[in-house]
């Protein structure tokens, strides 16, 4: 039975960041990775701030290697029927970048295999429990794996269903959750940089991507007609009609399939921390999409547990502690500045998807 100083559940950014660390300081780490998805992930945007996780990790110059495209503006739709650009000259961390998400993912779990992380793919978790015996965590894998891990702490990286925590017996509350109808198309007219436009019922996100590609992803609220439109082409038509500059820059391109529904919006894991555990990303809190800073907080969150657990084996009795409450801090800050923003772009004060998200957050 092998036994390692790490087991990490989950082989996205944040993962594969806190494994990077500690591998290289000579923990033993394990990654149990399920494999990528058929379908492409969303998070295609690098937000500018995230060089400063990456030049902490010494990669940021092998990222600027891999030739993923700057995004030199953004444009916004939002409190009013004009288009506003905010350009990267005026941000004082740089350009954002357009990434190909499965090429970037598999480059920082590479990064964590040559430090010395053994990384399992097409590993799925069965069963997980604490020993108070060995003091350790035994991870039970599939049955084509067919084995137990034995790990002195463990870290989910599960993303935004954080499955790893409730099952551990963790909290997992969900604010004023979205869901978002996703397509992707091939062909597109001109390269338009990052939209967002808000709607009557919603808003929508569009993006280009490598080889030609946009994605644009329609944010709802679930319980809401619109909502269906990641089930329901006719739905997604008809809210696209009512985003005309979204709807320009899709014009003459070819869908590459039907929407697709993705679960979405502000999330946020308690947890006990008496067992050696905690979680990572967006399994630790998830941001509302439109702040485009989910995969910088991924990196930043994998550097944060990396030092917690660097901590806890230091015999810092509160490090895990003092992780937690800093997230439910960060947390706090961004449910505040989500509701503000959100009432900025409010000019259908009768619509209930705005009714919804203006709402005051629930005590955290």
């Amino acid at each position: 039975m092998q036994r390692f100083d790490l087991i990490v559940v989950g082989g996205g950014s944040a993962g594969a960041t806190v494994a990077l660390v500690l591998a290289r300081v000579g923990w033993r780490v394990a990654i149990l990775e399920r494999g990528r998805a058929a379908l492409r992930e969303v998070g295609e945007t690098l937000a500018a701030q995230a060089g400063q996780a990456l030049r902490a990790l010494g990669l940021w110059e092998d990222f600027c290697r891999h030739g993923h495209r700057p995004a030199y503006a953004r444009q916004s739709r939002w409190g009013s029927d004009e288009v506003f650009e905010q350009n990267a000259l005026y941000n004082p961390y740089g350009t954002d970048f357009h990434l190909d998400r499965a090429r970037f993912d598999d480059w920082l779990l590479a990064e964590a295999e040559q430090a010395g992380a053994v990384v399992e793919r097409r590993a799925s978790v069965r069963h997980v429990a604490w020993s108070d015996d060995d003091r350790c965590w035994a991870v039970t894998r599939d049955q084509e794996q067919r084995g137990v891990l034995k790990g002195s702490t463990l870290v989910d990286a599960t993303g935004h269903s954080a499955w790893l925590s409730r099952r551990l017996g963790a909290t997992r509350s969900t604010y004023h959750g979205l869901v978002g109808a996703v397509r992707w198309f091939r062909g597109t007219r001109e390269e338009h940089p990052i939209l967002v436009e808000a709607a009557r019922d919603g808003w929508w996100y569009s993006a280009p991507l490598p080889d030609a590609v946009r994605v644009a992803v329609w944010m709802a609220l679930p319980h809401h007609r619109a909502g269906r439109a990641g089930k329901d082409a006719a739905v997604w038509s008809e809210c696209l009609n009512a985003a005309p500059f979204t709807r320009s820059r899709l014009e003459g391109a070819t869908p590459l399939g039907p929407p697709r529904t993705r679960l979405t919006g502000p999330a946020l894991t308690d947890w006990e921390d008496r067992r050696p555990w905690l979680p990572v990303g967006d399994a630790r809190f998830s941001l509302d999409p439109l702040s485009g800073q989910g995969i910088r907080m991924a990196l930043e969150s994998g550097l944060a547990a990396s030092q917690a657990l660097s901590g806890l084996l230091s015999g810092e009795a509160r490090a895990l502690e003092r992780y937690r409450a800093e997230g439910l801090e960060e947390f706090r800050k961004h449910a505040v500045l989500r509701r503000d923003v959100y009432r900025a772009g409010n000019r259908w004060p009768d619509s209930d998807f705005w009714r919804w998200t203006t709402a005051a957050e629930p005590s955290l």
